[in-house]
């Protein structure tokens, strides 16, 4: 039945072996290689430890790591709660994929380059003790609304927001949201010329900047 599951909660420890045979059997990946129907995944009870097979190519899985491209090109998942223990969103984990709900832990610190690109998201919450956002990271997701940014974060990536329609950006602090852009360039770039960005401070649309001297 493993190719006709359509929602699964894993308990337990998960290693290279495990998310491989996931990713063949019960995720379809782009792959004629590749089976499978799921579309929600809850992981929330679940630990990814190192070990085990390469679950894709050569990628193998490291302890509370969410690996790169562990779930690349997926068109069947829709839906994912990621482990409470993760730490880091490596490189291009759902790059290309048809997730459109993802929950985030707070004990997650880092999401690498591309690790949401082209997914189809529409709205994004990132938890308070994310600290990096790497290069393209939410780069061209062409259903994206709104995207919340917590004080936590202290680095935003080139492009990591764009390519987009048109976001809603959510803060709560102002000084610390630019200091977390203001070593890069075009963090929010627009798909066409009518694409717009509004931003809003502890929910209230920021319509008027005074720049102090």
């Amino acid at each position: 039945e493993k190719h006709t599951i359509t929602s699964l909660k894993i308990f337990g420890e998960l290693n290279g072996t495990d998310i491989k045979f996931i990713r063949k059997n019960m995720v379809k990946c782009g792959s004629t290689e590749t089976f499978g129907a799921l579309k929600i995944l809850d992981l929330s009870e679940a630990t990814i430890v190192e070990g085990g097979d390469a679950y894709y190519n050569s990628y193998t899985t490291e302890n509370n790591v969410l690996g790169n491209r562990m779930f690349e090109g997926s068109a069947t998942l829709e839906s994912v709660i990621l482990p409470k223990n993760i730490t880091t969103i490596e490189s291009y984990v759902f790059f290309d994929s048809n997730l459109s709900e993802i929950t985030i832990p707070e004990s997650v610190e880092t999401i690498e380059s591309g690790a949401f690109c082209r997914c189809n998201l529409s709205e994004i919450t990132i938890p308070e003790g994310v600290k990096t956002i790497g290069d393209n990271a939410f780069y061209n997701i062409e259903n994206l609304k709104s995207v919340s940014i917590p004080q936590s974060v202290t680095s935003i990536g080139r492009e990591a927001f764009g390519y987009h329609r048109g976001i809603d950006v959510y803060i709560k602090d102002l000084r610390k949201f630019l200091e977390a852009c203001i070593s890069e360039n075009r963090i929010f770039t627009p798909k066409n010329d009518g694409v717009y960005y509004r931003l809003f401070l502890n929910n209230v649309e920021v319509k008027d900047l005074i720049i102090p001297a």
